[in-house]
């Protein structure tokens, strides 16, 4: 038996989503898993329909991630949280990552900044483990990301991956990272402040 036998599943965890949001978040996760065929992820918030302040501070983030160290200091903490809950001690050998930029190709990518900070606090190093095989998404939209082509892994890892996204919204993100470490053989568990 290898370590990751022993860790709990991410549906053990109490804490991902509020309980006053846990209704709005099934039937999303629902379609997600039709339309991009979710693997094992885990978020800190699920947006609700409406107006949202906390959304609209994630999104200030991401146009301004250098202006906003608030944002960052609570996302990483919260992500960091989660996977502590998860598996309080973790293997030194383990390496977090992010998907390959997207809509921010070329300039700042907020989430490698995310992924970067949850590295540090969680003593762990960061590696850009994948590539992407097509074009870069051209902007923020579940329609643009369901359109992705698959990654390929860029650097193989010796151990577990841990990734790490800003917010999901369709899941394509996500399970297409997952896949290129998994078409080389390396586990990987999937993190992100939000999920739609």
């Amino acid at each position: 038996m290898n370590w990751t036998d022993e860790l709990p599943t991410m549906s053990n965890l109490p804490s991902l989503f509020p309980a006053e949001q846990s209704g709005a978040a099934a039937p999303r996760v629902g379609y997600h898993v039709a339309r991009a065929g979710f693997g094992t992820w885990a978020a800190v918030y699920v947006r609700t329909p409406g107006t949202d302040a906390r959304y609209g501070t994630f999104r200030a983030w991401k146009q301004d991630p250098n202006g906003q160290a608030d944002f960052l200091d609570s996302a990483a903490g919260a992500i960091v949280a989660i996977i502590r809950a998860w598996a309080p001690v973790l293997p030194s050998d383990w390496t977090v990552t992010t998907p390959p930029a997207g809509a921010s190709e070329g300039g700042i990518y907020p989430a490698g900044i995310l992924g970067r900070e949850v590295a540090t606090r969680l003593d762990l190093d960061f590696q850009t483990c994948m590539r992407r095989t097509g074009g870069a998404k051209k902007w923020h939209h579940p329609a643009e990301s369901l359109r992705q082509e698959p990654y390929a892994a860029a650097v193989v890892p010796a151990a577990v991956v841990i990734i790490v996204d800003d917010f999901i919204s369709s899941g394509r993100t996500m399970t297409l990272a997952r896949q290129a470490l998994a078409a080389r053989g390396v586990p990987s568990y999937g993190f992100a402040w939000g999920a739609d």
